[in-house]
C-alpha cells in the first residue's frame, strides 16, 4: 500500500512508533520546522555517508512526513489566529484614531511587482486588512537577506518610500 505522498504503508507506520519534537518557526514568509533531536541514529563514518544515509533511510522519512504530511497550522488554528489578528489590528487603527494618527499597514511581499490576488499571501491580507488602511509592498527576491529572509538595505529603503508615498497621499 503507498501513501497519498507516494510513502509506503509499513515507513509510515514504522513513523508512528517515532517521538519527535519539533520547533515551528515562520521566517522570510516561509514556515519551517527543526527537529532538534532525532529518535534515531543516521549511520555514516563521514558527512557524505551521512548524508547518504539520510536521503534513503529514515530521515527522509521524517522529513518527508513534516513537510508533506503534518500541517504547519491547521485550518482552525489559522483561522483563530487570522481573527485574532485581524482583532488587534483593527485596535490598533482605532488606537492611533484616537490619539489623532493614522494607521498605515504594510505586507512586504517579495517577488515581481504584482497585483495582489497574484500573491500567495492574498488571502491572508484580504482576510486582515478589509477596511483597514494598508499597502503591500513588492520586493525584489535579490534583496533578501540570506541569512534570515529579512529585506536587506534596499528592501527596507523600497520599503520606506512605498510607506511615504502611501502617506503622502493619505495626508496631502
Amino acid at each position: 500500500m503507498v501513501h497519498e505522498h507516494g510513502m509506503k504503508h509499513d515507513a509510515v507506520a514504522q513513523a508512528a512508533a517515532w517521538a519527535v519534537n519539533t520547533v515551528d518557526y515562520h521566517t522570510g514568509g516561509e514556515p519551517f520546522r527543526i527537529v532538534p533531536e532525532l529518535p534515531f541514529e543516521i549511520p555514516g563514518a563521514t558527512v557524505l555517508d551521512r548524508r547518504q544515509s539520510a536521503q534513503a533511510g529514515e530521515a527522509n522519512i521524517l522529513r518527508q512526513l513534516l513537510v508533506n504530511d503534518l500541517p504547519y497550522l491547521s485550518d482552525a488554528s489559522l483561522r483563530k489566529s487570522l481573527e485574532l489578528t485581524r482583532a488587534i489590528l483593527h485596535a490598533t487603527a482605532a488606537a492611533a484614531r484616537a490619539r489623532g494618527a493614522k494607521a498605515l499597514f504594510v505586507f512586504p511581499s517579495f517577488g515581481p511587482p504584482r497585483p495582489l490576488e497574484a500573491h500567495a499571501e492574498a488571502f491572508m491580507v484580504s482576510a486582515l486588512g478589509d477596511a483597514l488602511p494598508h499597502i503591500v509592498v513588492d520586493i525584489d527576491p535579490s534583496h533578501r537577506l540570506p541569512v534570515d529572509g529579512h529585506p536587506d538595505p534596499e528592501g527596507a529603503r523600497q520599503i520606506a518610500v512605498a510607506i511615504a508615498e502611501a502617506l503622502a497621499h493619505v495626508h496631502p
